[in-house]
């Protein structure tokens, strides 16, 4: 008798999703109705300053967990029976000024006395996704940015993390540093939430991510470098900048408003600071984002008494685009933008939501056929011919004779390779480089090959890690392959090289 083994069917399939950012305002939020009711696949849900009282009482030790969960009741009841919510996370905890030590935030942490931050994340998947033939895997993850060694603060982000039928998703909400002139420390907050986005059970972040080690290493790697679509969201905080004395906030403001008032949306656009970091790579770089065609969300006031621009915005900010959403994909997927736009009908915030909706096509395991085989099968996967292009500008590794070497990782192989170490600066290893796997296909097909580069002489990790990167196992046809290689959210190069898969 030969032996059974199950071949996966993997179908390109296209999944509907609704992504929504709302700072709250530490407000009790009043209308849902900017939530569409039904009508997505996939629900995500990010806020910001998230706590508020929900009742006239007077403070209480507990009001941050009753509003957390009033606020995920409002979420079920708008979103619906025909959901679940397969993943919440808050960002939590915080501080203030009240402890003046990392030592005295961690007991107050022990005890249960710090605060939560209010920036939470929740993720809802349509329940004809949670039956006997979807399987889900997730995890939840948060970073603070701020005081006492980035244990703490009331910026920072959480992220959900999904795994259904071998497409991985990312979600991140973040809340980054206020006021104009805060650019750089926007930029720093990007870096450390993307670099040390960790595991609840990690309180402070503390644990050592364990890259050089034997073991899995599957969730060690940045977010943002193993999955195949990646929702970066929430108050970015960046501002409209049309000068370049950032003292003349009033000359802004005028500026801007009439810019807004006469619906001049593409000359917003050129002012804002978001778009310029992005030109130079600093932030979200290769992210994509619908097109800005309404209003500045942030700062309004709450009751304006007419319609014109310099009514509706506070005159002590320049209105801008602090409430964003944009995304990121790899070349095996495609995600369309079906609509991006702000919800007018608030009262309650000095932001307005910000919704937007997509498309995401991607290879998805379908199905499996049994098949009758002479013998036990091992996936075999070869990789020859790799090269690496560093990014001149982010790479501290570009034009030097550092010595590079990549390991190749993935969950279910036998073992991982590490590659010997190249000195030149055209970086190339000809191969050949042989994963195997006698895992059942299915489980080998739900996580990507990972590549971790690495100038193994230096011990710090900004110069030790070179860049990581992925390649989906989705496609087993043997081809050429390339992948984007980042590190702290910045791009560091690109490795190419060719791949090809066989069962023996």
């Amino acid at each position: 008798m030969g032996a059974h083994v199950s071949v996966p069917e993997v179908n390109d399939v296209t999944l509907s999703c609704f992504i929504g950012t709302w700072n709250l305002g530490n407000n009790v939020p009043e209308d849902m109705s900017w939530i569409p009711k039904d009508s997505f696949d996939i629900y995500v849900i990010g806020v910001q300053e998230a706590c508020y009282v929900v009742s006239d009482h007077s403070k209480h030790p507990a009001d941050d967990i009753r509003a957390e969960l009033h606020w995920q009741s409002l979420l079920d009841a708008t979103i619906g029976e025909g959901y679940e919510c397969i993943a919440y996370q808050t960002l939590s905890p915080r501080t203030d000024n009240t402890y003046k030590s990392e030592a005295a935030f961690k007991d107050a942490v022990v005890k249960g006395e710090a605060k939560s931050s209010g920036i939470r994340i929740s993720l809802y998947i349509s329940k004809r996704f949670t039956g006997k033939d979807t399987q889900i895997e997730h995890e939840v993850l948060f970073q603070a940015c701020g005081r006492l060694n980035c244990a703490s603060g009331n910026k920072g982000g959480v992220a959900i993390n999904v795994n259904l039928n071998g497409t991985r998703l990312c979600f991140v909400n973040c809340h980054l540093n206020a006021h104009m002139e805060q650019l750089q420390r926007r930029n720093e907050d990007f870096e450390t939430i993307s670099r040390y986005l960790h595991q609840t059970n990690d309180t402070f972040g503390e644990a050592k991510r364990k890259l050089e080690e034997g073991g899995d290493l599957t969730f060690e790697v940045e977010v943002t470098n193993r999955h195949d679509v990646v929702f970066w969201f929430g108050d970015l905080n960046y501002r409209i900048q049309p000068l370049t004395d950032i003292t003349k906030k009033e000359e802004m403001h005028d500026i801007v408003c009439e810019c807004i008032d006469n619906g001049c949306w593409e000359e917003l656009v050129s002012y804002d600071q978001l778009k310029k970091q992005q030109q130079q790579g600093l932030v979200l770089a290769h992210f994509s984002e619908g097109d800005l065609c309404f209003p500045p969300t942030f700062k309004l006031n709450l009751n304006p008494k007419s319609s014109t621009a310099k009514d509706r915005y506070n005159s002590k900010r320049v209105p801008s685009y602090c409430d964003r959403i944009l995304y990121h994909y790899s070349e095996a997927t495609k995600v369309n933008c079906k609509s991006y736009t702000r919800y007018e009908n608030v009262t309650t915030s000095d932001h307005l939501p910000v919704m937007a909706s997509f498309d995401i096509t991607v290879p998805m395991i379908v199905s499996s056929k049994r098949h009758t085989i002479a013998k036990p099968r091992v996936l075999k996967l070869v990789l020859r011919n790799l090269i690496l292009r560093t990014e001149a500008s982010m790479n501290p590794a570009h034009g030097t004779s550092s010595p590079v070497s990549i390991t190749i990782f993935h969950r279910h192989a036998k073992a991982r390779i590490n590659t010997n170490s190249c000195i030149k600066q055209k970086r190339v290893w000809d191969g050949p480089f042989v994963l195997e796997s006698d895992a059942i296909l299915r489980k080998v097909l739900l996580y990507p090959v990972l590549f971790l580069i690495r100038d193994r002489t230096q011990k710090e990790a900004e110069l030790h890690c070179l860049g990581e990167g992925m390649l989906s196992l989705m496609d087993l046809t043997s081809r050429p392959f390339k992948t984007e290689v980042y590190q702290g959210g910045k791009p560091f190069g690109l490795l190419a090289g060719h791949v090809q898969f066989s069962l023996v």
